[in-house]
């Protein structure tokens, strides 16, 4: 079966039947632009399709196959018409098939790779004060691309609120994994002191720390050499006191790991205001 010949045989019968492009998909109930392709040869109708549209044009199923005008219809040319369709159309599902079984071999394949290259490769671990005296906002965050530590809104209770009493002229903050720098914001060595400097209530500087790290090389060097489960973060404040004298006040954290994308389904999870 040609789908060429037989386009232009449709184009031929269609316009001996003074019908337009959409008249004829109308008639069938397919679009224009299906009868369009057919006639430029671009494919064949539907196989289910070719009973209507031999009635439609009035032809036979041979002719309309063969793409010309038959004579003299025999057996032997319905058998001929019929297995040209067989062949045709059985080439057409085995290509569809094909197509279809790439698509899914090709689906699979990047599941596969993207289970294989992320499958337990982000974890977030939550910051946990290892004392009763203060809480904190704060978050270590583990992917394939990228390290993400966040901390802010300290807040200090019992013993610590103390430190309400206390004010500062000049004020440095530390972050440490394990005992090694990581992070580091103001330098008090640096301070130089004139009468009119104002003093800065320790309290409330802690309570405005907000602090957000990401790619930087010392974290993730140190933080591809820890194991995060056995680690600790510690944020330590230096700040000169009236007397100019330098106080540290060290804040020791803990890390608790509250996801791990080790599973392939999750349950949803609601978050419940207050």
């Amino acid at each position: 079966m040609n789908c060429e010949e037989m386009g232009k045989f449709i184009l031929n019968m269609r316009k001996e039947k003074n019908l337009t492009q959409a008249e004829l998909g109308q008639m069938l109930n397919v679009r224009d632009k299906a009868v369009s392709k057919w006639e430029r040869g671009i494919c064949c109708p539907d196989i289910f399709i070719l009973e209507q549209l031999a009635n439609t044009l009035g032809v036979t199923i041979p002719e309309l196959t063969r793409g010309e005008r038959i004579k003299n219809i025999t057996n032997e040319t319905i058998n001929s018409a019929t297995q040209d369709n067989i062949i045709y159309f059985t080439k057409k599902a085995r290509n569809r098939i094909v197509i279809v079984s790439a698509i899914l071999l090709m689906f699979f394949i990047a599941t596969t790779l993207f289970v294989i290259n992320n499958y337990g490769k982000i974890e977030i671990f939550e910051l946990k004060g290892l004392e009763n005296e203060y809480t904190a906002t704060g978050n270590v965050i583990l992917t394939n691309e990228r390290h993400i530590i966040t901390l802010s809104n300290l807040m200090l209770l019992n013993d610590r609120e103390l430190l309400i009493d206390k004010w500062g002229y000049s004020f440095e903050y530390t972050l440490y994994l394990n005992e090694r720098l990581i992070f580091r914001n103001g330098n008090i060595d640096t301070y130089m002191h004139f009468e009119d400097n104002p003093l800065i209530n320790v309290s409330d500087f802690i309570r405005q720390i907000s602090i957000y790290i990401t790619e930087n090389e010392r974290v993730d060097e140190y933080i591809a050499e820890e194991n995060m489960l056995m680690s600790n973060i510690t944020l330590s404040i230096s700040y000169l006191d009236e007397d100019l004298k330098q106080q540290r006040v060290d804040f020791d954290f803990a890390l608790s790991r509250v996801f791990t994308n080790d599973r392939l389904f999750y349950r949803r999870a609601y978050i419940t205001r207050h």
